[in-house]
């Protein structure tokens, strides 16, 4: 299960087959294309994804040959499809296991809809008539659907299960922090706050550990509220990003801006996952922007064993500093999910 989000703070789920669309999605071992693992099945799945992508949305012209092998048409094929879907992105030829691209592909062979982009911005939409407008783009027309309202309240509910065990392991773990002998279980428990938090290297891991169980029972609160009728959460409405599923205010739980003090549900939502609304949660419940604390993307810990730098960070998940570790939404997710491979602990660390 890999957490893929895109540089404004929104979360798109790629762990599942949409569920109301046909297609299927394209599980990743391994990169494709420049420089990447290129395992056969990997490259095989790419070339026939592509080929099933309509020339207006990046797909090859001609079709690729479905061999298997990392031929310069596919990895040609790959830019291609980045130029279109992502013009203000420099093409790098290559797929990695749950980013950007292979994300965006799986969403076109899922939506059973057109996708259009111009320079500079491109818009996911769902058209009845399928027509492209004067200005290169698919007419924006969807709403969002009680349906998807409701389905993001269903995971709001296993959201609140697995903030509130985090949280529970979260603080045994610091009690077992302050001990000098511990049992192995504890050890286990240290290692994980070691990892994801950067704990032990805080000059001082009590207050650096408190600051992080304040911000997921800050979490817990605002799920709880929702699932209990206290307070609406969600709120139906749209983002130009075309990866968004959904977005959420930094610190707007507790912004006294009445807009702000909701996560937004686009029309693309589609996910079976609650790490979505985990991820959002995790932006909503930390510090605004102004703060210096806000919650944002700082690194993601996929692919491990050391993990990717994200737009916000200074360098990859296993080497964060202790703030941005504090600071990381990719930290508070993750945790949430540890049966994800994402999860473990590397051996040497």
């Amino acid at each position: 299960m890999a957490f893929v989000c895109d540089n404004f703070g929104e979360c798109s789920s790629r762990g599942g087959v949409a569920p109301d669309g046909p297609g299927r999605l394209v599980a990743l071992q391994g990169s494709v294309g420049r420089n990447g693992t290129n395992l056969q099945n990997d490259v095989s799945a790419v070339q026939d994804a592509l080929n099933q992508v309509d020339a207006v949305n990046g797909g090859p012209i001609p079709s690729l040959r479905v061999d298997g092998f990392i031929w310069p048409k596919t990895i040609g094929a790959i830019e291609r499809f980045q130029k279109v879907q992502f013009p203000d992105k420099f093409p790098d030829g290559k797929m990695d296991p749950g980013q950007r691209t292979v994300g965006r592909l799986n969403d076109l062979l899922n939506a059973n809809q057109p996708v259009a982009s111009s320079s500079g911005s491109s818009f996911e939409a769902f058209s009845p008539s399928g027509g492209i407008n004067a200005s290169g783009l698919v007419p924006i027309s969807a709403t969002t659907t009680n349906d998807q309202i409701a389905l993001a309240e269903r995971l709001a509910e296993d959201a609140e299960r697995r903030i509130a065990a985090a949280l529970n392991r979260l603080n045994r773990a610091s009690t077992a922090l302050a001990k000098k002998v511990r049992t192995p279980a504890e050890v286990i428990l240290v290692r994980e706050i070691d990892w994801h938090f950067k704990a032990g290297a805080d000059t001082n891991p009590i207050s650096h550990m408190s600051k992080i169980s304040f911000i997921f029972a800050t979490m817990l609160t605002a799920v709880r509220e929702q699932n209990l009728g206290i307070r609406t959460l969600f709120k139906a409405g749209t983002h130009p990003d075309p990866t968004a599923i959904a977005a959420a205010e930094l610190g707007g739980f507790s912004s006294l801006q009445q807009n702000e003090r909701f996560i937004i549900i686009t029309p693309q939502f589609r996910t079976q996952s609650s790490g979505v609304i985990v991820h959002e949660l995790a932006h909503f419940c930390g510090g605004n922007k102004s703060s210096g604390k806000d919650v944002v993307h700082r690194a993601s810990p996929a692919p491990v064993p050391n993990g990717t730098r994200k737009e916000d960070g200074s360098t990859n998940y296993r080497d964060m500093p202790p703030f941005h570790a504090r600071t990381n939404v990719f930290s508070y997710q993750i945790y949430c999910f540890p049966e994800a491979p994402e999860f473990k602990v590397p051996a040497t660390f």
